[in-house]
């Protein structure tokens, strides 16, 4: 007799004496004596959970006679025959004790509380969550790539979108078919786009030199460089969405592809269509899909930080970030963030509510700093700071999908200031007032969102502060008089050319006296791009006065005429008489106002003393003809 058996009939006779002593203390019911024997199974297991068995009792026993065993509330054991089930045999019971709870069974605690510390996920998978990248996981697919994306490595990837894919399909007349089928080509492309390493838009923006070099996982090398904020890439492919962070890297998500210089494919030759129509800023698709919700674990927290912490340890489940913490982390908005604190801002935008910004860019305070001849210093220091600043903040999210689905332009939304700006899209460009484009669209924090903007917004002029103007004025006057047209445009030093012509027609004090005029005043690039049409120089044009004032005075209405007169009119063209005696045509056209079909009115209402400027991009040239010569 083996040892096991051995075992299995002591066990089998404690129980039995552990049984009749049950029932020596406890008063039965009576039950009925079965008249015919249950019929026994050839075989059968016993499972016998005791202290002295040390091992799973599963064995099989030879077929017995009835044995009726009455079990107490003191007795544990469920049953001491029972048929043997696959369950049984696959997976005994571990030291022999029975399991009260099943440790398989989904609790509603389990499924309503899923794991909070979620890993950040690949490349390949960010890209995939986002919905905005089809084409080129099917590429990547296509090359083999994506087992390299999705896996360890740090890496930086340019990633176009798949209207970007799209644009250069159709500029290459081919299908993507085509694109996938060509594997050899296919990688060169795709590798193009990565660099080994993780490169933030910090690290970009604060170089000390452009362009920067730098080299693909293809062998050749990318051209970065900051045109207007924005960084581009070898000249044609705006970065519009940056710092999309990855367990294995880095996204920057980019508006057109880029074709390596050495692809020798003919179907590859980068073609004038791809070179000369670069995909714009905004896209539908980025839009509709903003890469700052890349991943399930953080749909609800965007990825908006841009800071150091962020690229070592890419945080998951972390907060999303202040509007004021967000431009803080970019590092190109430093003289915001002054300006900011110095009108006592910070709290405002740092704090609960529900906000948009139109985001000037440090390049774009160092171009209006530079046009007025101010230090920054001298802003800062502006009573009227805190009104310039407000101008760039609506009391609302207003994403680049909202604008971008307005069925008509211009839309003119209120600000903080209590002014409007004027939002309207030119050549697919989110345009603000004419003079501003947004250059980076929906950068998402958590109370609001950030659209970065390449020029700062001047609020227009009250008539009480004529010294404000959109275009120039960022210095408070040391006076409280209102200043006339010449002295307003003068302070604007944007209209040198301008303002001579007027002294040398001897104009000067026409427009510095008494009376109400409207101004149609060129600025400096507009009589520059004039002369060289011509083919004169400023001295001939000067020189001429009496076809000088002929052409000045085609500039002035003997009348105040704002623009809100204008974009209010029933039927264009509107056709005004000018001092010169000869008339001007007015339109609005993509919610521009027009002049004689040419010149552009960039911006309006700047108020002086005795009338208004409408600043404009070109010279009108009256239709008589020694003032045409």
């Amino acid at each position: 007799m083996s040892q096991v058996r051995q075992r299995f009939i002591l066990a089998l006779a404690l129980v039995g004496i552990l049984v009749l002593a049950a029932c020596q203390t406890a008063t039965p019911t009576p039950t009925a004596v079965p008249t015919d024997p249950p019929t026994v199974e050839p075989t059968v297991v016993a499972v016998v959970p005791t202290e002295e068995v040390t091992e799973e009792a599963l064995v099989e026993v030879e077929p017995t006679e009835e044995v009726t065993l009455e079990v107490t509330p003191e007795v544990t054991i469920e049953a001491a025959m029972v048929e043997t089930t696959p369950e049984a045999t696959d997976e005994p019971m571990v030291d022999g004790e029975p399991t009260e709870e099943p440790t398989a069974e989904m609790t509603p605690e389990a499924t309503e509380e899923p794991m909070v510390e979620a890993e950040p996920v690949s490349i390949i998978d960010t890209a995939e969550a986002a919905g905005s990248f089809s084409v080129l996981l099917a590429a990547v697919e296509a090359a083999g790539l994506t087992e390299t994306l999705a896996g360890e490595g740090t890496f930086t990837v340019f990633a176009p979108t798949d209207e970007a894919f799209a644009a250069a399909l159709e500029a290459l007349d081919i299908e993507a078919a085509d694109l996938l089928a060509d594997t050899e080509t296919l990688t060169a492309i795709l590798l193009y786009h990565v660099v080994g390493g993780e490169v933030l838009a910090e690290a970009i923006l604060g170089a000390e030199e452009f362009p920067l070099e730098v080299e693909t996982l293809n062998g050749a090398l990318l051209s970065v460089d900051v045109v207007d904020g924005a960084v581009v890439i070898n000249g044609l492919a705006t970065v519009v969405a940056a710092d999309v962070i990855a367990s294995n890297g880095v996204i920057h998500v980019i508006d057109a592809v880029l074709l390596p210089p050495a692809a020798e494919e003919p179907m590859m030759e980068m073609t004038p269509e791809v070179t000369d129509e670069p995909m714009v800023e905004m896209t539908p698709e980025v839009v509709e899909e903003p890469m700052m919700e890349m991943t399930p674990e953080v749909t609800d927290e965007p990825m908006v930080e841009m800071t150091p912490e962020v690229t070592d340890e890419p945080m998951v489940d972390a907060e999303p970030v202040s509007i004021v913490d967000t431009a803080d982390a970019a590092g190109s908005f430093t003289v915001l963030l002054a300006a900011l604190e110095a009108a006592e801002l910070t709290e405002t935008l740092a704090g609960e509510g529900t906000f948009t910004v139109f985001a000037p860019t440090d390049d774009a305070f160092a171009a209006l700093l530079e046009q007025l001849e101010v230090e920054a210093a001298d802003l800062l220091a502006n009573e009227s700071l805190s009104d310039i600043l407000l101008y760039h903040v609506l009391d609302s999210v207003v994403l680049s999908e909202a604008i971008l689905a307005a069925e008509e332009f211009p839309i003119v939304v209120e600000t903080l200031n209590g002014e409007s700006i004027s939002i309207a899209l030119e050549d697919d460009a989110v345009v603000i007032n004419g003079v501003a484009t947004v250059i980076a669209a929906d950068v998402i924090a958590s109370n609001g969102v950030i659209h970065v903007i390449d020029a700062v917004l001047l609020p227009p002029a009250d008539e009480a502060e004529a010294e404000m103007t959109p275009e120039a004025t960022a210095e408070a006057m040391v006076d409280d008089e209102e200043q006339n047209i010449v002295e307003t445009a003068d302070t604007a030093a944007q209209f040198t050319v301008l303002l001579a012509a007027l002294d040398a027609a001897e104009l000067t004090e026409t427009l510095s006296g008494e009376g109400t005029f409207t101004v149609f005043a060129p600025n400096d690039d507009a009589f520059a791009a004039a002369l060289e049409a011509l083919d004169i120089t400023a001295e001939e044009l000067l020189a001429d006065t009496e076809a000088l004032t002929a052409i000045l005075l085609y500039h002035v209405l003997d009348s105040e005429v704002l623009s809100e007169v204008i974009l209010a009119a029933e039927e264009y063209p509107l056709e005004v008489e000018t001092l010169n005696g000869a008339t001007i045509s007015i339109t609005v056209e993509d919610g521009f106002v027009i002049i004689n079909e040419t010149v552009r009115v960039i911006a309006e209402d700047i108020i002086a003393s005795n009338g208004v400027i409408h600043v404009i991009d070109g010279v009108l040239l009256p239709p008589a003809e020694d003032a045409a010569e």
